[in-house]
């Protein structure tokens, strides 16, 4: 559907009231001429001279031709597909990669049109399928930033007409912001398709050392030791602190199911 729509900076009953003085000049100009000319000339003359002086006018109100063009957009389904590593993991519950591939497959994304369809697999990137297919995937993406794959469907939401998203995803990520910040941005139904165990996983590990870069003969140095326990509610750790094997120094840490990083703070005599 077009319309168009011609506007001016003034009113179009002075633009009328000055086309006609226009036209009643441009009689009076030719109303006697030197040397006398023939009617159909003069006629000539004064239909020049008015068109002239019309066009003239009509700059000086500054029109502005407006054109508005529409077309029907079908609505559009985003669907994010995971690519990371993680996904492609084994857990409590069994085959991750498995569990992906029955969702997939569930989901019927074949039974929609490439006008109804916006495909992206992320993992550090993001990657627009042409044709979504689970083969497609390769597994191998190092890092996961959900972030970045909405912040994609934001920026083309209206180009593509984009109206709901889903992701198909483990919900682990480890670079970028937090994704929920962009959900709310996205504003729009968001559907959800969680691979995997939700249960935390038990895990042990050291998650830094904080140590002086110098130590000075007999002055303790102190180290500073972070650790990261999750899936336990109660027990002991043991960490031992050690020089080229010889065991110099032990602290025992008591697990508490509200808390999930302990510090630890070792004397070093160098």
């Amino acid at each position: 559907m077009n319309s168009y729509f011609l506007g001016l900076s003034g009113s179009w009953f002075l633009v009328i009231l000055f086309f006609i003085l226009a036209f009643g000049l441009a009689l009076y100009a030719y109303r006697i001429t030197n040397p006398t000319i023939s009617s159909k000339r003069k006629n000539l003359l004064i239909t020049l001279r008015t068109f002239a002086l019309i066009f003239l006018i009509f700059v000086l109100f500054e029109p502005i031709l407006s054109i508005i063009t529409g077309k029907e957009e079908k609505p559009r389904l985003g669907v994010l597909l995971d690519n990371s590593l993680s996904v492609a993991h084994s857990d409590a519950k069994g085959d991750r990669k498995q569990d992906y591939k029955k969702a997939f497959d569930n989901l019927n994304l074949k039974s929609l049109d490439d006008e109804s369809l916006t495909t992206i697999q992320f993992d550090n990137n993001t990657k627009e399928l042409k044709k979504p297919s689970f083969d497609s995937l390769k597994f191998n993406g190092q890092l996961t930033d959900i972030s970045k794959a909405l912040k994609w469907v934001i920026n083309n939401s209206e180009a593509q007409n984009i109206r709901a998203s889903l992701i198909i995803t483990d919900g682990v990520f480890n670079t970028g912001t937090n994704p929920i910040y962009d959900a709310d941005v996205f504003g729009k139904p968001l559907y959800i398709v969680g691979i995997g165990d939700t249960s935390e996983q038990k895990d042990v590990s050291i998650q830094s050392i904080i140590t002086n870069n110098i130590a000075y003969i007999e002055n303790p140095l102190p180290i500073n030791v972070n650790v990261s326990i999750t899936g336990y509610t109660k027990g002991e750790l043991k960490l031992k602190l050690l020089d080229n094997g010889n065991q110099i120094s032990e602290q025992t840490i008591t697990v508490n199911p509200e808390n999930k990083s302990y510090s630890a703070i070792f004397e070093y005599k160098a």
